[in-house]
């Protein structure tokens, strides 16, 4: 009863609408991505509300199928391609082998007495017209 009551307390899933489905499998079939089926829907039936939908609903519905047993997430141009998740990964660029940290450089380099002690830009500059 319970599951009942949930499913009648939300609003109907768009790909249940027989005229959403039936267009977004005739897309699918002449090798449309689900964007590509999103965005011309809305320019095909312009005036007709029920007649939208999101590319993301059509990546889910084909999910779901597969789960089922369908086969239209072998439609997709990009079928089987796994989106890899990014976080937990050690950061693998910009590492500078055998780096100094800036808190154990020399304490003369603190003066600024030598030419190579300054860095670029104005300081360098300021540098040199108080040598002179």
């Amino acid at each position: 009863m319970a599951d009942t009551r949930r499913r009648d307390s939300k609003s109907p899933w768009k790909m249940e609408e027989p005229d959403v489905a039936q267009y977004v499998i005739s897309k699918l079939k002449n090798e449309w991505s689900p964007e590509q089926i999103a965005g011309r829907m809305k320019k095909d039936h312009p005036n007709e509300s029920k007649m939208r939908i999101s590319h993301a609903t059509i990546y889910r519905w084909a999910d779901d199928e597969k789960r089922d047993g369908g086969n239209w997430h072998g439609f997709f141009r990009q079928s089987g391609k796994k989106r890899r998740k990014r976080y937990g990964t050690a950061e693998k660029r910009g590492r500078i082998p055998d780096r100094v940290d800036i808190d154990e450089r020399p304490k003369v380099v603190d003066e600024k007495t030598r030419l190579g002690d300054w860095e670029g830009g104005r300081n360098y500059w300021e540098g040199l017209r108080q040598e002179s």
